[in-house]
């Protein structure tokens, strides 16, 4: 990482497991209804939590709020899809109206 550089990049921890996040079955991509539209790995912001360098890994969704803002106020992310794009942290924060967690969720 460079020098004062918090955070790094992390994957959505909602693509482990289809039981939640520590759950016993894999997330396959079938399962996974609209790949587009569901984060696979993105810029995030957290840091060793307890000495946990592990948690550098994820980028969580708005409870959690690890979603990085050091593009010009926005994140690179990867889809599912394959697809990259940029998009501003409040945009993907906000998800779609009645769901924060759209762009994490395997069901859309």
């Amino acid at each position: 990482a460079l020098a004062g550089m918090k955070g790094g990049y992390g994957y959505n921890p909602y693509l482990n497991y289809t039981t939640g996040l520590f759950g016993t079955e894999r997330v396959t991509i079938e399962s996974i209804e609209l790949p587009a539209e569901t984060i696979a790995t993105a810029d995030n912001t957290q840091e060793a939590y307890l000495g946990l360098d592990w948690i550098h890994a994820w980028v969580t969704p708005p409870a959690w709020n690890s979603v990085s803002t050091r593009h010009n106020n926005g994140l690179n992310l990867m889809w599912v899809d394959g697809h990259v794009s940029q998009e501003k942290a409040v945009t993907i924060l906000a998800g779609i109206p009645g769901d924060s967690y759209y762009y994490w969720r395997r069901t859309k």
